[in-house]
C-alpha cells in the first residue's frame, strides 16, 4: 500500500525558491517534489533549502503500517449425504468490519454474509474485504459429499417354489455399502422373520423385494426374487381380506372358505387371545385388532398359511382443542357461530343440542342465540364410533336493560313553583348504563321548562343493548278563567253592594282583595261596602296557576257629564255626543236644542239649521239624577257670488267690485287688464276692489280679467278657484 504527502509547511522565506530533499524508509517517487510517495511506516524527514541564501529547514512526518492482510478460516458444518442434504459454510476473521462475496458449484441463498450454505460437494471460495483500509484475502473451502448408493444388490435365491416338505424359506440379500435392510412381501406373503437384517424368512408366494440403505442414508432396491407357490397345498378364498374391529358390531367375524383338489384335514389359527369360538374352524372370529395366521391342512399332509390382518376402527371422532369457541352474545353480536375443528374431517355426522340453536343442529357448525351450554354428538359413518364429548359455554345477553322515567311532577308543567319545571329521572336496571335524551343530555336525569314528548335511550356497555322510554310532559300552565262585571255600583240609598264573579272551570278558588270587604272574600260573590277597585284572583289549585279580573265598585249616586266632538260648525252640521258620567248613572235623556231628543248612551245629532243651541243630558241611577249642558254654533253654509260689472264714480250706487260669500274663510282676488297686468291683488276674508290700482290710480273704463281663489272653514274640502271678466264703467 501507497501512502503520500505533501510538506504543507511554509520555508523560511516565502519569496524565495527552495529545493526539497526527502529521506525515509519506503520512498518510492517524489523524493525531491513537495510531495511524495511512500510504502512503508517510518519517520520521513523533509529538508527544505532556500537557494538563494542556502538556508534550511527540516520538517519530520511518521507514517503507520495500516495494511495487515485478511487471513480468513473457513469450516463446513458436516458431509453432504442423503440424509444431510446441504451444510454450513463458515469464514472466520479478526476484529474489524468486513464484506464477503461466496462462490462455488451449490450454494443456496445469500453468499454475501459470513456464512453460507451449500448442497453439493465441492470447491467453494470466500472474498473477504476489510472495508477499512480495502485489503482483501481469499480461502477456499472443500465441502465434502457421500451421496453414492449402495451397489451389486441380489436376492438369493432368485427364484424359489414352495412344496408341501418346504412350505417356507430363507431370502438372503447381498450389496456393496449396505448397513441396513428392509423385506418388502407380496400380498400373498408375509416375512416370518428378519425383516431388517440380510436374511428373511418368508410364507407364501409371490414377489419379494428388499431396500438396501448405506450409512450415508442412501438407498437401493433389489431386484425381486419370485416364489412360486405349492401345487400340492391347499387352496382358500378370505370372506373378507382386511377385517376391521369397528363400532357398528359388538363383535365381527371373518369368514375363510377353502376349496381344493384334496380335502381339507384340520384348520390351526393363532393367536388363540383374540380369537372368541373355535379357532380350529373354517370360520374364525377376531376379537382384537393384530396379525392372525390360520394353518390348512389338507388331507394329503400339505399345508398353506392364511395371513389375516385385523385392523382397529374404533377411535371416536376428536375435535382439535382451542377451535370449540363462542363469541359473547350481545345486542350487536344477536348470534354466535360454534365451528370446532374435527379429527377426521370427513365421513362423519353431527348432532347438536342446546338452547337456543338457530337453523339446522346436524352441521359441523351451529348458530345460537341463547346462552347455555351446547353439545354436539360426531359419529364417523365408517366405523360407528361416537363422541360426545364436547360441549360450549355460550356467555352473554341479548336481554335489553329495564327502564322506566319518573317525574317531580304528577301534572306536568303548571305555575306553582313546584311544578313550574320537572325533573325526568331514567330509572334503569342495570345501573352502570349510558344515557341519549333527545335533548341531548347524557346523565339519568333531567331539568325539563317545556311541554313536550322527552324520549331517553339507554345502552348496556356489557350486551349493546339498548332500550328506549318516552314520556310526555304535559303543559298545564293554562290559566283559569275569571268572570266579573267591569263595573258594580251601591244603590242609590244602599250601604253595601255584592259583586258577582266566578269562573267556568271547575275545582277552582277563589280569592277578593280590595278597599272595605265585609263577607264572602273567599267565594265568588262577597258583599263590599266601600266603593273602589276590587280584584278577584281565580286560582287552579292542582296546577297552581291563576287569573284575576278586576272590579269597580262606584257610588250608587250618578255624575253626569258628556263632551260633543264639535262645538261649532256649518249647517248642515253632524255632532257626536260622548257620554262621560259616572257608571252609576244607567239611565240617559237627551235634548239638543233644536227640539230634538235621545234615550241611548252616546248619541249623535244632525243640525241643519245656523244657530246657538243648549244641549242637556240628564243622568239618572234609581231616583238619584245630574244634569250635564253644552252649547253649539252652527253658521250658515259655504257660498260665493262674483258680480261681472260696477260703476266706481262715487254716486254710492254700485261704486266697488264686492264678491258676496258665506262660509268663507279667506278669499284671494287678482285682476288683470287685457295685456295680463296685475291691476289688482289682495288677500282677506271679504274681497273687494274700489277701481284704483295697485299703484294708487284709477282704472279706466274697460274689461278686466279676475282670478278668485276662496278658502272655507272645512279643512277638508278644497279650495274654491274661479275666473272671468269684469266690465268697469265710470
Amino acid at each position: 500500500m501507497f501512502k503520500h504527502f505533501s510538506s504543507g509547511i511554509a520555508t523560511p522565506t516565502t519569496t524565495a525558491p527552495v529545493t526539497y530533499t526527502w529521506s525515509g524508509p519506503g520512498i518510492v517517487s517524489g523524493s525531491n517534489t513537495s510531495t511524495i510517495t511512500v510504502n512503508q511506516g517510518g519517520v520521513y524527514t523533509l529538508t527544505l533549502t532556500n537557494i538563494l541564501n542556502s538556508c534550511t529547514s527540516i520538517i519530520t512526518n511518521s507514517v503507520t503500517n495500516d495494511n495487515a492482510p485478511v487471513t480468513p478460516t473457513t469450516a463446513a458444518s458436516s458431509t453432504i449425504t442423503c440424509n444431510t442434504t446441504t451444510v454450513n459454510m463458515t469464514a472466520t476473521v479478526g476484529a474489524g468490519t468486513y464484506t464477503y462475496n461466496w462462490s462455488g458449484p451449490g450454494i443456496v441463498g445469500t453468499n454475501t454474509l459470513s456464512s453460507a450454505t451449500s448442497s453439493l460437494g465441492g470447491t467453494y471460495t470466500v472474498i473477504v474485504t476489510n472495508t477499512t483500509n480495502g485489503c482483501v484475502g481469499t480461502e477456499t473451502l472443500t465441502v465434502n459429499s457421500s451421496t453414492t448408493v449402495p451397489t451389486g444388490v441380489a436376492i438369493n435365491p432368485p427364484t424359489f417354489t414352495l412344496s408341501c416338505s418346504t412350505p417356507t424359506t430363507a431370502l438372503t440379500a447381498t450389496a456393496v455399502g449396505a448397513s441396513t435392510y428392509s423385506w418388502i412381501a407380496p400380498a400373498t406373503g408375509a416375512i416370518i422373520s428378519g425383516g431388517t437384517s440380510a436374511t428373511a424368512g418368508i410364507n407364501g408366494p409371490g414377489n419379494y423385494s428388499v431396500v438396501v440403505t448405506g450409512t450415508n442414508g442412501c438407498s437401493a432396491a433389489a431386484a425381486i426374487s419370485a416364489v412360486s407357490p405349492n401345487t400340492l397345498a391347499p387352496t382358500f378364498v378370505l370372506s373378507n381380506s382386511s377385517p376391521s374391529i369397528t363400532c357398528l358390531t359388538a363383535s365381527p367375524t371373518v369368514s375363510i372358505n377353502v376349496t381344493s383338489t384334496v380335502g381339507i384335514g384340520s384348520y390351526s389359527w393363532s393367536p388363540s387371545s383374540g380369537i372368541s369360538g373355535s379357532a380350529t374352524g373354517s370360520v374364525v372370529t377376531f376379537t382384537t385388532a393384530g396379525t392372525y395366521t390360520g394353518v390348512i391342512t389338507a388331507t394329503n399332509g400339505c399345508q398353506s398359511n392364511a395371513i389375516v390382518t385385523v385392523a382397529s376402527a374404533t377411535n371416536s371422532p376428536t375435535f382439535v382443542a382451542g377451535t370449540a369457541t363462542a363469541s359473547p352474545l350481545s345486542c350487536s353480536n344477536p348470534t354466535t357461530i360454534i365451528s370446532p375443528v374435527y379429527t377426521p374431517t370427513t365421513d362423519i355426522t353431527f348432532v347438536w343440542s342446546g338452547p337456543g340453536i338457530v337453523g339446522s343442529t346436524i352441521g359441523s357448525s351451529v348458530a345460537v342465540n341463547q346462552n347455555g351450554t351446547y353439545s354436539v354428538i360426531v359419529t364417523n359413518t365408517v366405523t360407528g364410533c361416537s363422541s360426545n364429548s364436547l360441549t360450549v359455554v355460550v356467555v352473554g345477553t341479548t336481554i335489553p336493560p329495564l327502564l322506566n322515567v319518573s317525574s317531580t311532577s304528577s301534572v306536568g308543567l303548571g305555575c306553582s313553583p313546584t311544578n313550574s319545571t320537572n325533573i325526568l329521572t331514567a330509572n334503569a336496571t342495570p345501573t352502570n348504563v349510558s344515557y341519549n335524551w333527545n335533548t341531548s343530555a347524557t346523565t339519568p336525569t333531567i331539568l325539563v321548562t317545556t311541554a313536550g314528548v322527552y324520549t331517553v335511550i339507554i345502552t348496556d356497555p356489557a350486551t349493546s343493548c339498548t332500550t328506549s322510554v318516552t314520556y310526555t310532559v304535559d303543559n298545564n300552565t293554562t290559566v283559569p278563567t275569571a268572570t266579573s262585571v267591569a263595573t258594580s255600583v251601591i244603590p242609590c240609598g244602599a250601604s253595601t253592594a255584592t259583586l258577582n264573579g266566578g269562573s267556568p272551570d271547575p275545582g277552582v278558588i277563589f280569592s277578593w282583595t280590595g278597599p272595605s270587604i265585609i263577607s264572602g272574600s273567599n267565594t265568588s260573590t262577597p258583599v263590599d261596602d266601600q266603593p273602589g277597585t276590587y280584584i278577584l284572583t281565580v286560582t287552579n289549585p292542582t296546577t297552581g296557576c291563576t287569573s284575576t279580573s278586576t272590579v269597580t265598585l262606584i257610588n250608587g249616586v250618578p255624575t253626569a257629564s258628556f263632551t260633543p266632538d264639535v262645538t261649532t260648525g256649518f249647517a248642515p252640521q253632524v255632532v257626536n255626543f260622548t257620554n262621560l258620567s259616572s257608571p252609576s248613572a244607567t239611565v240617559f235623556t237627551w235634548t239638543f236644542g233644536d227640539g230634538n231628543s235621545s234615550s241611548t248612551t252616546s248619541p249623535s245629532n244632525t243640525y241643519s239649521v245656523a244657530g246657538s243651541y243648549t244641549v242637556m243630558m240628564i243622568g239618572s241611577s234609581g231616583l238619584c239624577s245630574d244634569t250635564a249642558y253644552a252649547f253649539i254654533t252652527i253658521e250658515d253654509g259655504f257660498s260665493i257670488e262674483i258680480p261681472n260689472v260696477f260703476t266706481p264714480n262715487d254716486d254710492n250706487v254700485n261704486d266697488v267690485f264686492t264678491i258676496k260669500s258665506t262660509g268663507v274663510k279667506e278669499i284671494q282676488l287678482q285682476v288683470f287688464n287685457r295685456w295680463g297686468q296685475l291691476m289688482y291683488d289682495f288677500t282677506g276674508a271679504k274681497a273687494a276692489w274700489d277701481g284704483i290700482t295697485s299703484n294708487g290710480e284709477k282704472a279706466t273704463d274697460g274689461t278686466y280679467f279676475y282670478f278668485v281663489i276662496a278658502t272655507g272653514f272645512d279643512s277638508t274640502k278644497e279650495p274654491v278657484k274661479k275666473n272671468g271678466s269684469l266690465g268697469l264703467y265710470r
